[in-house]
């Protein structure tokens, strides 16, 4: 079995943990507009220690901001992982803003009542 280490994403480099998740342009810019609809963007980090210390910070509080954060940091992980998998094993692709509005819409659906006005009318 040959199996094809190129990222399926961007087809730029070699798939890695890291690279999928932070350093992939696909995946820079879904988060970049994830994290801009919260009013959280900053630069990402570009190592994997980096990205895990940057998260740790970002959700470490019980505030509101911290929940939201959390969310998103989990939906668009898991947004990121289906997206590469449906590429892989049933050939189908989204554009990025397909991807992130998917992401955005899960994201507020799972949303506690209080947290949803906070987000829920932003630009995604």
């Amino acid at each position: 079995m040959v199996l094809d280490r190129e990222c399926v994403l961007c087809k730029r480099a070699e798939e890695s943990m890291e690279h999928l998740f932070i350093q992939c342009h696909y995946a820079e810019a879904i988060w970049e507009r994830l994290l801009r609809w919260i009013n959280a963007y900053s630069n990402m980090p570009k190592s994997w220690t980096e990205f895990i210390q940057w998260c740790t910070q970002n959700g470490k509080e019980k505030t509101g901001r911290a929940q939201i954060f959390k969310w998103i940091l989990a939906e668009g992980t898991y947004g990121l992982w289906n997206e590469r998998n449906k590429r892989i094993f049933e050939e189908k692709s989204k554009m990025i803003d397909e991807v992130v509005k998917e992401i955005a819409y899960m994201t507020i659906a799972r949303f506690p009542n209080r947290i949803i006005n906070v987000i829920k009318y932003r630009k995604i």
